[in-house]
């Protein structure tokens, strides 16, 4: 509440959640924020954008506490995410990638943000068999309609903007080697293709750091 209160006095027209919106992707602490957002957007009239990180999908590890116990709860599938955050991002999406939660938004006259789903997960609709990774990558699909949505804005007149989860460029000199998976897979490879395709500023998350 403090954040959104502060960010609602800054005067900034959008905000961008770059992933992990939930401890472990617990269905209930979805929909919780989903309607905090939600308030968020309507008192401020600031436009909310959400990706999904690590720990939001697919996720066994969603749990409840009881005092010093925990028991199990549900956890969110890629089509519930994208039910449940429709109002930030998905409904006002000018494209969507069918094989993962990414998409792309157009910000006013000059902008397009192309949010980059990075996160690996197997989305089992039976709990007990779903499983998600710390690491991240992007499928052939799926990094081909991102280079197609760099591609449309650009020939739009609209500077494409990244967003994802995972990191693009180490933090520190040792992150590659003690951190390695808070950085994409090829990291420098994408980086460099990112930019050369013409996008070259890119919001993520993940590393906990600034």
């Amino acid at each position: 509440d403090a954040a959104l209160n502060k960010i609602a006095e800054s005067g900034v027209k959008y905000l961008l959640i770059c992933g992990d919106l939930t401890k472990d992707g617990e269905m209930v602490n979805h929909e919780l924020l989903a309607q905090k957002l939600d308030e968020f957007e309507k008192s401020s009239g600031i436009q909310v954008f959400v990706t999904n990180g690590n720990h939001d999908i697919s996720n066994d590890r969603a749990v409840r506490f009881d005092a010093d116990t925990t028991s199990k709860v549900e956890s969110a599938t890629t089509e519930q995410f994208r039910e449940i955050y429709g109002k930030f991002g998905y409904d006002e999406a000018v494209a969507k990638d069918s094989n993962s939660l990414s998409y792309a938004v157009n910000l006013g006259d000059d902008y397009r943000l192309i949010v980059m789903d990075s996160c690996i997960y197997n989305d089992e609709s039976d709990f007990e068999k779903r499983r998600q990774e710390t690491g991240g990558e992007f499928s052939d699909s799926e990094w081909n309609w991102i280079l197609e949505q760099i591609e449309d804005a650009v020939r739009d007149g609209r500077r494409p903007i990244g967003m994802m989860h995972h990191g693009l460029v180490p933090h520190t000199e040792i992150q590659p080697s003690m951190f390695s998976e808070y950085l994409l897979n090829d990291y420098e490879r994408v980086a460099a293709a990112l930019a050369d395709a013409g996008m070259n500023l890119v919001f993520t998350g993940h590393f906990h750091s600034q």
